[in-house]
């Protein structure tokens, strides 16, 4: 019998959907009750038990294609862990966040993974399984996995630390679980709102609704209103900038709450119609049109004034814009209670009002988002022929007079949410408090998103569970109709237990098992969101499980954790680790030398807004400071310019820098701004890979090679400017300086065009305001661009157009493709072309002029129909001796001479000059090129030895050459597939990242070595050429060069990178490292303060304060006025060390001073409260108990004398307590 009850128990237990777990091992008891909120749909389990919580718990990130890089994920997983130490989950102590290998999880973490679960298809479902060892939450997106490990937070904190063995698969039963919240009338503080966004987001609640727009108030910030009516006044009491909104937003998104904005029209907009007649004497509302109705003087007259709709429209599309650019996807555009009598309306009234609303709704979708409206003002009945937008959602609340039933709204093809104001409305009025505003028990006991109000005659309109689709959901109003009827904190206890029940209902209605009672014990045990009014505790920065062992890595390990690989790691003899935290600054020595110098300025707020949007070490901007020495603390990192010595006696280099990383903090000499920037770059590697740490020791680093380039053929292919500025941000965040945009070519010509605007492609181009954009962008990332206009070859569309400049043959025809070098006419046209790209990128240093593949020298035509006509040139202009070969040097030279006297160094490809040095047949090119033509030697092909190697440049005096190999770096969208399984965008080589990174070295050549630190080489480059434009898109090129360009600029800055790490531990470093900030096209880094002056700050005063409040005694005084000035003696302790300004410190001694004049001292033979002192001692010593005082600081006290001397070492003290004190 004992075996059958135990049974039976058991079965219980699988059956409810959170066991209970303080009572699961007593097998006597029957378990109904919820255990986690919302309650689950289903936890099931096949054995009794366990997971416990313990100290050693980690979140574990399963490292996959989804999670790795996933910084929305990652600051997901941080949030729930400052929230775990925010509710002692297990201690106030963050756990650690590791990502890795499954085989590297151990027992007691919390598994975090993303990929598919067959339990259930909802985009919101999760699965946790419960095991002995681990707890696993499973979801195939972010959002899943959010609410996933909200319901481990709440069971754990609703549990004692402990979860019953199991398996939970939920989803929410409802996709719109959402709060309206009426602003407009009742002026809310931003805190308010963002501690209720906060607070909804903890019960699975996904939107709120920002109704900001009423009969009492405006409280928006809106440019329209702003520019239609002079002089507009937002109401007194308080309202919203843009920028207030926009930080409201950013909080929701980061806990998963959309913002919906709600501008009701064309009623509920009173005070904006007295705003318009009364400083514009325009009169927009129905007045005359509806004089008995008493919504007259609230409404828009959309029905005879077309410039009353379109004022609406545009405010309709302003607010559009700002939402769905902050993401968005609903607004409310309003539709209720705009008459007090529908059915007042003419039928063509009727049509306006439905062709308004169809606009308006038109209106929010080119914004890619929907519409939402009322009810009650839609659909009126008795109105017919005119068809309302299927695609708005219908808020439903309640009837009006003639308002539609809700069948009429299906019929329509409209979907639903359930606003139903019997149960999902609270409104502040006394006739709302006693006879409605339905309490959380009546919510969670009787109501379900289905029901709804019903019609007259007890006609019911409820839904069928389980629901129809056009059931969307439900949402819980807040309508504040008399403002001042209770202050803002009340009504959040007031909704406490409202929107709960709201939230369990919506999530789901059918398998609420336990109690309201048991329902409410559990809710007030797990309590708010955490950090709803305080701040979180700081999680950790997620760590790879391979690095957690990472401070005991020599110094080439370290070194392979920056990209590129640094030159030198030496780490100090007692190896310490330096760690970033929020009292971290970027500290530019305080002289006029570096007040003045607003490169390096732009450099540290630049690295600044990465550090920032990459939260290291947090989500909290590091303050940037010019300071004094004496102002320098252990955790700053100091950067310094030494531009007279070298860095290195290894390299002259000027991007050469020195890190040093000890007890004193983190300082950086740099050769100059550019190389502060590559090491700040370091550092902000380090951190990612590192865990937030430096271990001491000393990094010296420079490149190998001066120029590191990526060329691109923007001519064939049209890339975007977007594509343009993610890669100079990318290359930068290398270290590598330069990219070439060839802009020119036989299929295309790219760049807007004043001087032959025929010649650009129609199919896409650049304009030169996007030019400059670019140009901007590069200057500021440290990235040369270098412009490259291809000719004499390479000129077939030019010539489309202009077929008169084509090289004749000797027949009298035109070329199609190569440009006639002979004709002064072609070449002035071609000087006109490089005189108006030299102004446009004024401020680079090089142009490539081109000078290649002009024709296939070895072959037909050229030797049959070409070569005896520039013979002839030749002999006729230079002499009997010159040739062909002096016809194209001449040019060359020409075009070279041009270029370098508009203020730029030309650069050639090797292909088209010194043709033949080695071959006897025919006369050697008897002119010589310029010296200061730079040389990209991309090719000495095997096929056609004519073409000069490597050393012909170097014996003819070219000190400028570029490493260009085309087996190692060409990229090329191809005509036709490769044979040997490459894509057909493919690099010449399987794999050509390894080869690049084992193989190639700065002296290979194609088919020419030299030695790797030969001066002659300046550069190495990359190079995109597009020979078949349309193959793939610009997105799918930056894919297929990722790890070749992270091989060569490691390789290029640090030619012995494949000795300190191979090819496998280089690519898993660089993986952790992910794309540069602001990688997304479009995107843009968060904006930072600017670099300040540190100014030193007097607390002088402050501590005498400090320290007279506290010793004064409870007991002397009565309980408000001491309890006044605790609340002060807090915020002033609270202020020492992190004051920005002297005028904060000096306010707050006023404050002080103030509450302590303010004391009331106490009567205690007749308890009447006598007039207060005009000065209250300082207490002596006593040798008492300090019971009745308040806490002290800790400050020692002495000689007042001594403070000014003291005020450092003390500041400096309090700040270190400060941090480390636990705080009452």
């Amino acid at each position: 019998m004992k075996r059958i009850i135990a049974s039976v128990l058991s079965s219980f237990m699988v059956l409810s959907t959170f066991t209970n777990l303080a009572y699961a091992n007593d097998r006597q008891r029957e378990v109904t009750e919820t255990k986690t909120f919302p309650q689950v749909q289903s936890y099931t389990t096949e054995k009794s038990g366990y997971w416990y919580l313990g100290n050693n718990s980690r979140f574990y990130i399963l490292e996959n294609e989804y999670t790795l890089n996933n910084e929305k994920l990652y600051n997901d997983v941080k949030l729930i862990s400052s929230e775990f130490a925010a509710k002692e989950l297990p201690s106030n102590d963050v756990l650690d966040i590791v990502i890795g290998p499954e085989n590297k999880i151990r027992s007691g973490d919390i598994v975090v993974s993303i990929e598919q679960i067959k339990e259930t298809d909802n985009e919101e479902g999760y699965k946790i399984e419960v095991k002995n060892d681990i707890i696993k939450v499973t979801a195939d997106n972010e959002n899943a996995l959010f609410y996933g490990l909200r319901t481990v937070e709440k069971a754990l904190a609703g549990n004692d630390g402990k979860m019953y063995l199991g398996t939970i698969v939920d989803y929410p039963e409802m996709g719109v679980r959402s709060f309206h919240l009426d602003l407009a009338r009742k002026y809310f503080t931003k805190d308010w709102v963002i501690s209720m966004i906060k607070d909804l987001s903890y019960q699975n609640i996904n939107s709120i609704q920002i109704h900001f727009s009423e009969n009492e108030g405006f409280r928006l910030e809106s440019s329209v209103l702003e520019n239609k009516i002079p002089g507009f006044e937002y109401p007194s009491d308080g309202y919203y900038t843009k920028e207030d909104m926009k930080e409201i937003i950013d909080v929701a998104n980061k806990y998963h709450i959309e913002v919906i904005p709600s501008l009701d029209t064309p009623g509920h907009l009173g005070y904006v119609l007295d705003q318009l007649e009364s400083k514009t004497g325009k009169d927009y509302s129905v007045k005359n049109l509806f004089p008995n109705d008493s919504r007259k003087s609230q409404t828009f007259n959309i029905f005879e004034l077309q410039e009353a709709q379109e004022l609406l429209l545009e405010m309709i599309d302003e607010f559009a814009k700002f939402f769905s650019e902050n993401g968005s996807t609903r607004m409310n555009i309003g539709g209720d209670e705009f008459l007090a009598n529908f059915t007042d309306m003419t039928n063509d009234q009727y049509k306006t009002l439905m062709e308004y609303f169809n606009k308006a709704s038109e209106t929010v979708k080119k914004y890619g988002m929907k519409a939402r409206a009322w009810n009650d003002g839609l659909l009126v009945q008795g109105y017919d022929g005119y068809k309302l937008d299927s695609d708005i959602e219908v808020c439903y609340w309640g009837l009006g007079n003639g308002s539609a039933p809700v069948n009429d709204f299906l019929a329509n093809g409209n979907k639903v949410i359930n606003y139903v104001d019997a149960y999902m409305y609270y409104a502040l009025s006394p006739w709302w408090m006693e006879n409605a505003n339905a309490s959380g028990e009546k919510i969670y006991s009787e109501w379900h998103p289905g029901k709804m109000n019903g019609l007259p005659g007890g006609i019911s309109q409820d839904f069928e569970y389980p629901y129809s689709e056009e059931l969307l959901g439900a949402s819980y109003a807040l309508w504040c109709d008399m403002p001042n009827f209770q202050n803002q904190d009340v009504i959040a206890e007031n909704l406490y237990m409202r929107t709960r029940a709201m939230a369990a209902k919506t999530w789901n209605p059918n398998r609420n098992e336990a109690d309201y009672s048991r329902f409410e014990e559990f809710i007030n045990k797990v309590g708010r969101v955490p950090g709803y009014k305080e701040e979180l505790p700081v999680a950790n920065e997620v760590v790879h499980a391979n690095d957690l062992d990472i401070s005991n890595l020599n110094g080439d390990e370290l070194s392979s954790l920056v990209l590129p690989i640094v030159q030198s790691y030496k780490v100090a003899e007692k190896a310490q680790n330096w760690t970033m935290d929020e009292s971290t600054r970027f500290v530019i020595p305080n002289s006029e030398e570096y007040l003045n110098n607003s490169r390096l300025k732009e450099v540290v707020e630049l690295v600044s807004a990465e550090f920032l949007a990459k939260q290291i070490p947090t989500a909290k901007e590091i303050n940037k400071v010019y300071a004094l020495d004496t102002q320098v603390t252990p955790k700053d990192i100091v950067v310094t310019l030494d531009k007279e010595n070298p860095i290195t006696e290894e390299s002259n280099s000027n991007e050469a820098y020195k890190i040093e990383i000890n007890e004193n903090g983190v300082k950086i000499v740099a050769a100059s701004e550019n190389a502060a920037m590559y090491a700040l770059r370091t550092i902000q590697h380090l951190m990612i890979t590192n865990n937030n740490k430096l271990v001491y020791g000393t990094i010296v680093d420079y490149p190998n090679v001066a120029e590191r380039r990526v060329h691109v053929d923007m001519a064939r292919k049209y890339i975007s400017k977007d594509w343009i500025i993610q890669h100079i941000r990318e290359l930068s965040y290398f270290k590598m300086n330069a990219i070439q945009l060839h802009f020119s070519e036989n299929m295309g010509f790219r760049i807007e065009s004043d001087f032959d605007p025929a010649i650009v492609s129609q199919d896409g181009y650049l304009t030169k305001d996007e030019i400059r954009e670019i140009l901007k962008e590069a200057k500021k990332y440290g990235i040369n661009v270098i412009p490259s206009l291809d000719t004499p070859g390479h000129v077939e569309h030019i010539l489309k157009v202009h077929p008169e400049y084509g090289q004749v043959d000797k027949n009298g025809n035109k070329s199609k493709v190569a440009l006639d070098v002979t004709n002064p006419e072609a070449v002035n046209y071609v000087k006109g072309l490089y005189k108006e790209y030299m102004d446009l990128f004024e401020g680079c240093t090089d142009f490539h002029i081109g000078g290649d593949e002009y024709m296939e020298f070895d072959r037909a035509p050229f030797t049959t129909e070409y070569k005896e006509v520039l013979d002839r040139y030749a002999h006729e202009n230079f002499g009997p001796e010159y040739t062909w070969k002096d016809t194209m040097a001449n040019y060359i030279n020409d075009i070279a001479e041009f270029v370098y006297e508009g203020g730029f160094k030309p650069r050639i490809w090797n292909d088209g000059i010194y043709y033949g040095e080695n071959d006897n047949r025919e006369n050697r090119q008897q002119i010589k090129m310029h010296d200061y033509i730079g040389i990209d030697f991309w090719s000495q092909m095997g096929w056609n030895p004519s073409i000069a190697n490597l050393n012909t440049f170097i014996e003819k005096g070219h000190k400028d050459i570029y490493n260009v190999n085309a087996s190692f770096f060409y990229y090329v969208l191809r005509p036709s597939k490769p044979d040997d399984g490459r894509e057909q965008h493919s690099f010449d080589y399987l794999d050509q990242d390894v080869r690049i990174y084992n193989e190639w070295t700065p002296g290979k050549f194609q088919a020419n070595t030299i030695d790797d630190n030969s001066e002659v080489i300046k550069g190495t480059s990359l190079a995109i050429w597009c020979d078949k434009p349309d193959l793939v898109s610009e997105d799918v090129i930056t894919e297929d060069i990722s790890k070749e360009l992270r091989s060569l600029a490691s390789k290029a800055w640090n030619t012995s990178s494949n000795k300190i790490a191979d090819i496998n531990k280089f690519r898993e470093n660089y993986k952790k490292l992910g794309n540069v900030a602001a990688f997304e096209k479009g995107s843009s880094l968060p904006e930072v303060q600017p670099v300040k002056v540190e100014v030193e700050l007097n607390y002088n005063e402050l501590y005498k304060l400090i320290e007279k409040a506290e010793g004064l005694k409870v007991e002397d005084y009565t309980e408000d006025s001491f309890n006044n000035l605790k609340v002060v003696l807090k915020e002033a302790k609270d202020l020492l060390g992190v004051a920005n300004t002297q005028e904060e410190i000096d306010n707050m001694v006023n404050k002080l001073n103030n509450a302590i004049k303010s004391l009331e001292i106490k009567d205690e033979v007749n308890g009447e409260t006598p007039n207060k002192p005009n000065n209250i001692e300082k207490p002596g010593n006593s040798e008492t108990s300090n019971n009745g005082k308040l806490p002290q600081t800790g400050i020692e006290t002495g000689p007042w004398t001594m403070t000014a001397i003291m005020n450092v070492i003390l500041g400096s003290l309090l700040v270190y307590k400060k941090k480390n004190k636990k705080i009452s």
